[in-house]
């Protein structure tokens, strides 16, 4: 099978082995205590294929991924498969959880702040704007749960579950 990427082992000490590889604009690792370099090797790439699978197919910057689909039918009431439901469900249980500090739409707040390194926050229109879209994230999640239903300016990413 040739894998989608490239990866690295690395011995880290007596049997401890990092396979590295880069999914979602990420760096990975995966530490595997292992005495044989192969073995940490196979499950590493066990794992970087099930990491590249899920970005392929939820990558919101692949016109092919689900995210794309969905956003390509918002309003419209649709089926989920299987995957992507069970995905829709835990990010709803993250909200509940985290009492709304995580909000699975929260790809649209990248008009907000730029990931620069500096501390600006967004003032004004663009503020307010901010806020009424948090307020809106537990009604768009309740929606998407079995039927996705997203509004016109919504966008779902599964970067940060």
């Amino acid at each position: 099978m040739a894998l989608l990427g490239t990866i690295s082992v690395e011995p880290r000490g007596a049997d401890l082995v990092a396979v590295c590889f880069t999914a979602m604009a990420s760096p990975c690792e995966l530490l595997v205590r292992a005495s044989q370099l192969k073995v940490a090797r196979e499950l590493g790439e066990c794992v970087a294929e099930e990491a590249w699978r899920i970005e392929q197919k939820f990558s919101r910057y692949r016109s092919d991924s689900v995210t794309s689909w969905l956003h390509a039918h918002r309003g419209a009431p649709i089926e989920l498969d299987e995957e992507t439901a069970s995905l829709m469900n835990f990010a709803e249980r993250c909200y509940t959880i985290s009492e709304g500090m995580f909000d699975i739409t929260s790809g649209i707040l990248r008009s907000a702040w730029k990931f620069d390194g500096s501390d600006r926050l967004p003032s004004g229109p663009l503020r307010s704007r901010c806020a009424d879209f948090s307020a809106r994230a537990a009604t768009i999640i309740r929606y998407c749960m079995v039927f996705a239903r997203c509004q016109p300016r919504d966008r779902a990413t599964f970067s940060q579950v």
